[in-house]
């Protein structure tokens, strides 16, 4: 799957499954989405919310 968004900044931003952690979950907010992964760094699990606006998800 592949996302493109705007970010807080208005930069446009993507992600690619293929390449990048698999997103976990996407929670609908107030005009924006909070795209959720997991991240590892040794036995170190991390979750990261990363905030979206104007989310466009392509298979």
């Amino acid at each position: 799957m592949r996302y493109d968004w705007t970010n807080i900044h208005g930069e446009a931003c993507c992600w690619d499954d293929k390449r990048n952690p698999k997103i976990t979950d996407i929670i609908q907010k107030d005009g924006y989405h909070l795209l959720i992964f997991e991240t590892k760094s040794g036995k170190t699990e991390t979750e990261v919310e990363l905030k979206a606006f104007n989310l466009v998800v392509s298979a």
